[in-house]
């Protein structure tokens, strides 16, 4: 039978073959400083969005406006 106090120093004892910290440092530096691509969308997509949303909204006003005046 193991010693409760031996087992415990085992469980809580760090392994020496740790990586390097500043290895993982550089690697979270490389993260931090590549550049995002900018999110861009054309002026057609968006011109076409925007009169979506237009035609849609003139389409329900136009409805409400039906129902509500008969």
């Amino acid at each position: 039978m193991v010693p409760l106090a031996g087992l415990a120093s085992n469980l809580l004892a760090m392994p020496d073959d740790e990586l390097d910290p500043g290895a993982t440092t550089q690697m979270f530096q490389a993260f931090v400083d590549r550049a995002e691509p900018e999110p861009t969308t054309s002026p057609a997509l968006r011109i076409a969005l925007v009169g979506g949303v237009l035609a849609a909204l003139v389409i329900v006003l136009a409805l409400a406006w039906y129902l509500l005046a008969g």
